[in-house]
């Protein structure tokens, strides 16, 4: 198997400043586990795992809301 066979051409990507419920949703229709963090240059700034985004949610310094996602952008994460 080569990586051609399992990689997409086609970048998914979320800008710094989208909402964590955003990345998660991308994530979920994609089927993916890491997003690409630009900036509004569309340059990297990061990568965001499926766990960062379980850490953020469950940080003892969240609090319990089930919108929670909905109020943090990416780059804080």
């Amino acid at each position: 198997m080569n990586v051609i066979d399992v990689m997409q051409p086609q970048v998914i990507c979320v800008h710094r400043t989208d909402m964590l419920s955003t990345a998660i949703a991308k994530m979920g229709q994609a089927n993916i586990r890491h997003l690409v963090v630009v900036d509004s240059d569309s340059q990297l700034v990061g990568i965001l795992s499926d766990r960062d985004c379980r850490l953020a949610l469950t940080s003892t310094f969240s609090e319990e809301d089930e919108t929670l996602a909905h109020k943090i952008p990416v780059e804080y994460i």
